[in-house]
């Protein structure tokens, strides 16, 4: 031990970079708009989505837009990615002079594996060749839903960024996965959980910018479901009413409803096995000035779950929920 007034380094608290999140115990954050803006423009070019129609040759001239947010969340090597984005740009035939090309737009949204790809004809253009248009339509928009695979491969390969404790992406194609990032987080892999296993309890808060009659339709209308968890939605939104999100891999049964104020049921993963028994959901909805603060208490979680359990939660409901209806920003917990 040092003499006082020695000063011995090896006693000295200092600031160190390495202390933060050890072993990225907690979830964290990436923004990366700004490379997923960039990345759709170098993917969706005049070279890479072409076809030939009519002695001419038929694509994409530009892409003007696209706005929205990618998010990347962390958390001891997991990755998952939340992604909104609007693209719209323009199409064209490539013969002859300018004036005697059709011209066009297209654009679509960009948050899971199929967009729909909306084509149209600028009434303004010289000419307005609508079999150009059904050759975009056929041949072009296939080449875009490819590039916009390459895309989300990316995304959920770290989106070009360094990602502490990030395992090394698959050589699956993208194609042969499900859409939603939680299932490819590893929600298919069932678990052996038998009834004796230990289980514990998940307690999140956040905030949302909304009323909470707002927040209460969203977590028990079906068709707000559906858009926030982005895959089929089965919501009876009554007491004894069942609940099944993701297509099926998230099951419940409502036990207590009350509207803008509480909502209660028996919830459980798929990924907990089938031994193992359903917990209780508890969401508690608390509007103020404003403002809606939601808690959510989910008990008898298994604990070899645990991270699994929260990581829906935290990802494909709360942050999603931001993301998709416009109520906060997605990047911030409570």
């Amino acid at each position: 031990m040092a003499l006082r007034g020695e000063g011995d380094p090896r006693w000295v608290v200092r600031e160190r970079q390495d202390g933060r999140n050890v072993n990225s115990w907690h979830w964290e954050d990436k923004d990366v708009t700004n490379w997923a803006q960039q990345r759709i423009k170098q993917l969706i070019t005049p070279e890479s989505c072409v076809c030939s129609y009519n002695g001419t040759t038929v694509a994409v001239k530009s892409v003007d837009t696209v706005d929205g947010d990618a998010t990347l969340y962390n958390r001891k090597g997991v990755l998952k990615v939340l992604y909104d984005l609007k693209v719209v740009g323009k199409w064209t035939t490539l013969h002859g002079e300018e004036e005697q090309r059709t011209l066009g737009e297209f654009r679509f949204e960009l948050f899971d594996e199929e967009p729909h790809i909306v084509v149209s004809i600028d009434d303004k253009a010289p000419q307005k060749d609508g079999g150009a248009k059904e050759c975009f339509v056929r041949n072009v928009t296939p080449l875009i839903k490819k590039e916009c695979g390459v895309f989300i491969t990316e995304m959920h390969a770290g989106a070009g960024q360094q990602v502490d404790g990030l395992q090394k992406a698959s050589n699956k194609k993208e194609c042969d996965t499900k859409v939603t990032d939680y299932l490819r987080s590893g929600m298919n892999q069932k678990a052996a959980v038998t009834k004796e296993s230990n289980v514990s309890e998940l307690i999140l808060k956040d905030v949302f910018t909304c009323s909470g009659m707002d927040m209460y339709l969203a977590l028990t209308d079906a068709r707000r479901l559906e858009a926030i968890t982005r895959a089929k939605a089965v919501s009876e939104g009554t007491v004894g009413g069942n609940v099944r999100l993701m297509n099926g891999e998230v099951t419940g049964r409502y036990k207590r409803l009350e509207e803008a104020k509480k909502i209660e049921m028996e919830w459980k993963l798929g990924c907990w096995g089938e031994g193992a028994d359903a917990g209780v959901a508890t969401i508690g909805i608390d509007e103020e000035d404003g403002k809606t603060e939601v808690s959510v208490v989910v008990s008898g979680v298994p604990k070899a779950m645990a991270s699994k359990t929260e990581g829906f939660w935290r990802v494909q409901m709360l942050q999603a929920m931001k993301v998709v209806m416009g109520w906060g920003s997605a990047s911030k917990f409570l």
